[in-house]
């Protein structure tokens, strides 16, 4: 069994872009600037809360799967046929909950600093992924819309040119 939770910040990102956009459709704050370090650190919690948002969901989601059962119960020992493949049902139930785990967490709108060759020549960049998922972390998620499939992909490349 496996669970897709596709969520971000809820409108917290949204909310800090439209923020730094009011003035200019496209700003670029430079690293002395003051208002950079304010900018990374509310990303940051953005970031944060996208991901609790994720364990939330897919945590409210197990508890529904495999929440308490509710039913008569029996002190003196004696089952009948029902109550037999109800214990059943929860052993298999009890096996498959020790072995749900996370697979996968990826943010796929972030800034993130990362070496990158320019000339033959690495130097640090602040990238900024709308919609893009990092490549070098293993397997990514591309959600589909809604009501349509979802895919994990392996992603190929350098990380800097897909394929190559």
């Amino acid at each position: 069994m496996m669970l897709s939770v596709h969520t971000g910040s809820r409108g917290l990102g949204a909310s800090i872009l439209r923020h730094y956009t009011r003035s200019d459709s496209n700003p670029y704050l430079k690293l002395v600037h003051p208002e950079f370090q304010v900018y990374l650190e509310q990303h940051d919690h953005a970031v944060l809360w996208a991901k609790a948002n994720r364990d939330l969901l897919a945590h409210r989601i197990r508890q529904c799967i495999f929440g308490q059962r509710s039913g008569p119960s029996s002190d003196d020992g004696d089952r009948d046929p029902e109550s037999a493949v109800e214990a059943e049902s929860t052993s298999t139930e009890s096996e498959l909950r020790e072995k749900l785990a996370k697979i996968l967490d990826v943010t796929h709108n972030s800034v993130t600093r990362c070496g990158y060759e320019v000339d033959g020549e690495m130097i640090d960049v602040w990238l900024h992924r709308k919609g893009a998922a990092p490549t070098d972390q293993g397997f990514v998620p591309c959600p589909g819309s809604r009501g349509d499939f979802s895919w994990i992909l392996q992603p190929t490349g350098n990380g800097q040119l897909n394929g190559m």
